[in-house]
């Protein structure tokens, strides 16, 4: 076995299939120059090498290309009519006189030089239009090119040499869409295709137009937004896709021609598939807004679960309170106020040189100070539960605490006041009650600033001063024996709000108190549902105490 090479390869040579020529820049360098690198590259893995009459090889140069080869041989020389401009239109089959008389001059001087050589000699008629139909006459071109043809071979074999004739079928085999069906009902190619809803069965079929083996035509399709990729080479003429979901797709087919070559262009056909009613966009765009106003009326439901929860504990425990109240009034301020006037009574009968006399005066004193801050304290169990006085018991604070008076210090106060549900009041009050009182005492403030937000979302208490600061170690767990922040934070987190507190060295302090509105504020509809539970049970505690005997509460 013999392996032969065709110099071209190493060169710039120009086809009619890359008129450009396969590496321009090769264009101009001798064919000797080739040969040489050729042999020198691939030495005895090439037997002998091929050229083309008379671009590569020609009298002028034989001695030098044969120097170059080597000792390596000439197995063929091909007509080079295919390379030469003037034969453009055909050479054998041209109508021109002129034109095929130089055509044939040129093949018979190429298989004299085979001759020469020992070389055999190819003929390749790519360029006389046989293969392209319905360009020329084609009768007449067909005898031409037998006529000559049958001259070269008879000079061939005068002169002992084997002549091949070569075809290459490298003409592209052409894709093209038939028709397509929906279970069985063929679509109209001339419209744009759209098939109902839900088929079951889809058929596109498709078929290859090639001049030359049409039964070796293979073919590659692809459905876009279903197919991964193109699928592998088939010789069946129909694609079939079943349960197609709604929307455009668009199916594309290539063939390859009868000798694998896959350099046709590609076919290309789209169509739509329609949605049944709950497959349209507007039927899923309704659906997500019913999933989201589901999931909305959910959150709702179990935020008023939660709240109702919270406010039944809220109720609970203003309940307890005002029984407590009831018991303290009837039972221990009731018994402190009679002490009081049986000692009154006592220091009356005393006279004003008694060595007792004023030891019963300082004595009542203080249980006038005791009666007043038990007074104050069943105020504040029994609230009244009135949002618009957080405000005004905000402001007394200072008194209370004998504050000096050269601190500055304001209640700001943001939004429509609403009535807050007594619990929430009390708590909110004691938090910020906390804050100030430490602001006041231990922050040496010389600005102290409370802010009250009324929004629709949340209740918002701000305490802020420009004090001294809070240690970071005290401010995460406290002082030991002093239970002010945590106080703070446990009656935030008995009533569901946030506590966030702020403190830099130096920097003053910051307390905000955040509860939601759905819990703070007595408006909200489930708040007014409790505020009637409330009334009823404060009624019912209070004619229980009643009939124990206490009397109605003062």
């Amino acid at each position: 076995m013999k392996t032969s090479l065709g110099i071209w390869a190493f060169g710039g040579m120009a086809t009619r299939f890359n008129p450009g020529g396969y590496k321009p820049e090769l264009a101009g360098i001798p064919t000797a120059v080739k040969v040489r690198t050729a042999v020198e590259g691939l030495g005895d893995l090439i037997d002998d090498y091929e050229f083309h009459y008379p671009q590569e090889l020609s009298r002028d140069n034989l001695d030098e290309v044969q120097e170059a080869l080597d000792g390596h041989g000439i197995y063929c020389i091909a007509s080079g009519l295919h390379l030469d401009s003037r034969f453009a239109k055909g050479g054998f089959c041209s109508p021109d006189d002129a034109t095929r008389a130089e055509a044939l001059r040129l093949t018979v001087e190429g298989i004299d030089l085979a001759a020469e050589v020992g070389a055999h000699f190819i003929i390749w008629p790519g360029i006389e239009g046989y293969n392209y139909p319905f360009q020329t006459p084609y009768a007449s071109s067909w005898q031409r090119l037998i006529d000559a043809i049958g001259q070269s071979a008879r000079h061939a074999s005068e002169r002992g040499v084997a002549v091949f004739l070569e075809h290459k079928n490298s003409e592209p085999a052409m894709a093209h869409i038939e028709a397509i069906f929906a279970d069985g009902k063929m679509s109209d190619l001339r419209d744009r295709v759209r098939i109902p809803a839900s088929p079951r069965r889809i058929t596109v079929r498709y078929t290859g137009l090639s001049l030359a083996i049409p039964e070796r035509v293979r073919f590659r399709y692809t459905l876009d937004s279903f197919d991964r990729g193109w699928s592998e080479p088939v010789a069946a003429r129909e694609a079939v896709y079943t349960n197609l979901s709604p929307g455009f797709y668009r199916f594309r087919v290539i063939a390859s021609n009868s000798d694998g070559l896959w350099n046709g262009a590609e076919a290309l056909f789209p169509f739509e598939v329609e949605p049944m009613w709950w497959q349209t966009w507007w039927f899923r765009l309704c659906g997500l807004l019913f999933g989201g106003f589901v999931i909305l009326a959910l959150y709702r439901m179990r935020l008023h679960q939660q709240a109702r929860q919270l406010n039944l504990r809220f109720e609970e425990r203003l309940a307890e309170r005002t029984r407590i109240a009831q018991d303290l009034h009837d039972t221990l301020l009731q018994g402190v106020l009679s002490a009081s006037m049986q000692l009154h009574v006592a220091n009356d009968q005393l006279s004003a040189a008694s060595a007792a006399k004023p030891i019963v005066v300082r004595v009542l004193d203080l249980m006038g100070h005791v009666i007043d801050d038990g007074r104050n304290t069943l105020r504040g169990l029994r609230s009244s539960g009135d949002g618009s006085n957080l405000e005004q018991a905000f402001s007394q604070i200072p008194q209370e605490l004998s504050v000096p008076q050269a601190i500055d210090f304001r209640v700001l106060v943001e939004g429509q006041v609403q009535p807050l549900h007594p619990v929430i009041r009390d708590q909110v009050y004691r938090i910020g009650r906390e804050a100030m009182a430490n602001a006041f005492r231990h922050a040496r403030a010389t600005s102290i600033e409370v802010e009250l937000e009324y929004a629709n979302h949340q209740l918002r208490v701000l305490v802020r001063d420009n004090g001294c600061g809070i240690d970071p170690r005290v401010l995460r767990s406290g002082r030991d024996g002093h239970w002010g922040l945590s106080g703070m934070r446990e009656r935030a987190e008995a009533v569901g709000a946030g506590l966030k507190l702020w403190s830099r060295i130096g920097g003053g302090t910051e307390v905000e108190l955040s509860v939601p509105g759905q819990v703070a504020y007595r408006h909200h509809s489930l708040a007014r549902g409790l505020q009637r539970f409330t009334r009823l049970n404060r009624r019912k505690v209070e004619n229980d105490a009643e009939m124990r005997g206490g009397g109605p509460q003062k």
